[in-house]
């Protein structure tokens, strides 16, 4: 997983499409191999014998059984209000600390 957002490394996956102040689209089966080597790692992969769409079906799996159920356990010490999730770190609303999941 990466720590940092690199809006470079996303906008080289899109297409080379101008979109003027729009973001530019992104085929759907690269947005699906960024998801799985985002939350899987790189080294995840699948060795079956079917075509891409079954290898879709095993990445989503795989993603929801490793993340189900995670939730925010508890806030920061001052405050118990709902948090809001930024680029990579999620961040109590009323004092800015970060969360402990």
């Amino acid at each position: 997983m990466r720590n940092k957002f690199n809006q470079e490394y996303i906008l080289s996956l899109c297409k080379d499409v101008d979109c003027g102040m729009l973001t530019p689209p992104m085929d759907a089966q690269v947005a699906l191999e960024e998801l799985k080597r985002y939350f899987l790692g790189d080294d995840w992969y699948f060795v079956g014998p079917g075509d891409a769409e079954q290898g879709n079906m095993e990445i989503v799996c795989a993603i929801q059984q490793k993340y189900r159920g995670i939730r925010i356990k508890k806030c920061c010490k001052e405050s118990k209000k709902l948090a809001r999730k930024d680029v990579n770190m999620i961040f109590c609303l009323k004092c800015g600390n970060k969360v402990v999941l």
